[in-house]
């Protein structure tokens, strides 16, 4: 999936250090609690698009949250604004 954000007309791209396939999960739910995650039933895209993701301060967020895979937090270029797309 490419997710992108946009901040005075100037698109940026999410980035990640992480692998196709790598799940994405908030900060705070460490990356202990991984095999949890993956047996949580999967999302279609009608559902994700009702998820609210943000940048802000070059950090994406939801609900507050840094959003992250097991190699380390999302990132995004260009950007340090806006809603995700």
């Amino acid at each position: 999936m490419l997710l992108a954000t946009e901040e005075n007309g100037i698109v940026g791209l999410i980035t990640t250090h992480g692998e196709p396939g790598d799940y994405v999960f908030i900060d705070n739910l460490g990356t202990a609690k991984l095999d949890y995650i993956k047996n949580l039933p999967s999302i279609n895209i009608k559902e994700f698009s009702t998820v609210k993701i943000v940048v802000k301060d070059k950090k994406v967020l939801h609900d507050g949250q840094e959003l992250r895979t097991t190699q380390g937090p999302l990132g995004v270029e260009k950007v340090n604004n806006g809603p995700v797309r």
